[in-house]
């Protein structure tokens, strides 16, 4: 059987670090000496270490007086422990003693002392309140005598101000002429070539730029709904155009040949004329707005307004064919009827007054829509056209 091992304390030496027996004092590899508690021998008087139970030097035995020690302290712990429980008694039975002779019937105070009380609680009071009034009253000086002192200072930079602003020269009017003339060319090449400018201002990373081109490209948004509303109040003087021009025709012949018969035709034109006149222009304006227009009020007054043109054309187109031609065989009768186109191959023929009269009318009034289509979807179709391109699409 193999001999077992005797299981030994160690410890870690401080200075090198190597395991060392307990009862050890000094390191085997580097010699540092450790601090060993140790105590006196009571019989030779010696230092002796704290583990030892033998005095190594006297052979005296350690174990009975430490048994004694142990002893007489739990001894004293008890005497103590009884002291204190008989102080405690002492001092229950005191207290118990004195309140015994401490109670005694309460008596109420009178009236005139409750008064006095109350008296003198609300002069303290007073006193308090005296006291706050008067700390007020020195945190309101001082906040005037601050304030004071801000006026005075805010009139003084008043004063430098009013010297510093100076009416613009004429060099200096000059210069902002200039700036602006710069400002609205860079505009101008902003509006050219938007695409351009988010791909090289995307690529080099600078996004302040950016948003500062989708800021001009919202303005531009913003002349385009401007231009919208242009178009919507071109729209109106259109019809008042087509309507001077109508009215100008049959006065004109009116004017022209002046008998009832004629008259009656001049009328008779303007009649039908205006109708579908108005319903051009109602149904084309509409469908523009309703293609290029922003925001469904805006779409739903242009269908109205297409449906309203498509009404009058075909509601002239009806009532002409119908109830004109309800008694006449063709076109042709009817004209010859009332005198419209007889004998027109003759200079000297008074009908040529009113069909030329008629037509000059007509032309008159195309004209006028022509250049109001020119003047209003022209730059409002460009500007859509801007905004497409701008947002990247086709």
């Amino acid at each position: 059987m193999p001999s077992e091992e005797e299981e030994v304390e160690v410890f870690q030496c401080p200075a090198c670090g190597t395991y060392v027996e307990a009862n050890e004092t000094k390191c085997p590899k580097c010699g540092a000496e450790f601090e060993v508690e140790s105590y006196e021998c009571p019989s030779c008087h010696k230092e002796v270490s704290a583990d030892d139970k033998v005095c190594p030097h006297c052979k005296a035995v350690f174990e009975e007086e430490t048994t004694q020690i142990e002893e007489e302290e739990v001894e004293e712990t008890a005497e103590v422990s009884e002291k204190e429980e008989k102080e405690i008694e002492e001092e229950t039975e005191h207290k118990e003693d004195k309140e015994t002779i401490t109670q005694k019937p309460t008596i109420e105070p009178s009236v005139t002392e409750k008064v006095q009380i109350k008296e003198t609680k609300e002069e303290e009071k007073t006193e308090e309140e005296v006291l706050s009034a008067s700390e007020l009253m020195a945190l309101m000086e001082k906040d005037r005598e601050r304030f004071e002192s801000k006026y005075d200072k805010s009139e003084i930079s008043a004063k430098k101000l009013e010297k510093s602003i100076k009416t613009p020269s004429k060099k200096d009017k000059f210069e902002e002429r200039k700036r602006m003339k710069v400002k609205e060319e860079k505009d101008k090449s902003l509006i050219k070539e938007p695409d351009r400018l988010f791909k090289e201002k995307a690529q080099k990373g600078d996004r302040f730029q950016v948003k500062v081109i989708k800021a001009e490209l919202d303005s531009i948004d913003s002349e385009y709904y401007q231009t919208s509303q242009a178009w919507k109040s071109a729209f109106m003087a259109g019809f008042i155009a087509v309507m001077i021009a109508n009215i100008t025709a049959a006065l004109f012949i009116a004017l022209s040949l002046a008998n009832v018969e004629n008259t009656q035709t001049g009328l008779l034109y303007f009649k039908y004329a205006f109708p579908l006149f108005f319903g051009i222009v109602a149904f084309t304006g509409g469908g523009y707005i309703f293609i290029y227009g922003k925001g469904n009020s805006e779409k739903i007054n242009a269908a109205t307004s297409m449906i309203i043109g498509l009404g009058f054309m075909l509601g002239t187109y009806v009532y002409f064919k119908k109830v004109v031609f309800v008694n006449s065989a063709s076109a042709m009768t009817y004209y010859a009827e009332h005198k419209l186109i007889t004998d027109i191959a003759s200079p000297n023929s008074p009908d040529i007054g009113i069909l030329s009269s008629s037509v000059l009318g007509f032309v008159f009034g195309l004209l006028i829509i022509a250049c109001i289509v020119y003047g209003v979807l022209r730059p409002a179709f460009m500007n859509n056209l801007i905004n497409k391109k701008s947002r990247g699409e086709k």
